[in-house]
């Protein structure tokens, strides 16, 4: 938090990516093939710099991965 009690910055994941990652190494379990200990899906850091851009993209990734919104949530 800044002194005058704003957010300076905050860091995002990616958990479309984290299910896919996640299904994939389940698979591979499953046909009794090495999995990593620890997988890292990356993170991302969002400013107020950059978070127009970021949100932007956020957007349209959801929008090319075809999920589509919950009822009631809002598409931050």
């Amino acid at each position: 938090m800044g002194y005058d009690g704003t957010e300076e910055a905050t860091v995002a994941q990616n958990p479309y990516k984290m299910g896919l990652v996640g299904v994939k190494e389940a698979v591979n379990a499953a046909k009794d093939k090495p999995v990593p200990k620890t997988i890292n899906t990356g993170v991302s850091l969002v400013t107020p710099e950059n978070a127009k851009s970021y949100l932007q993209e956020y957007r349209e990734r959801r929008r090319s991965s075809g999920l589509k919104r919950r009822h009631g949530s809002r598409d931050a």
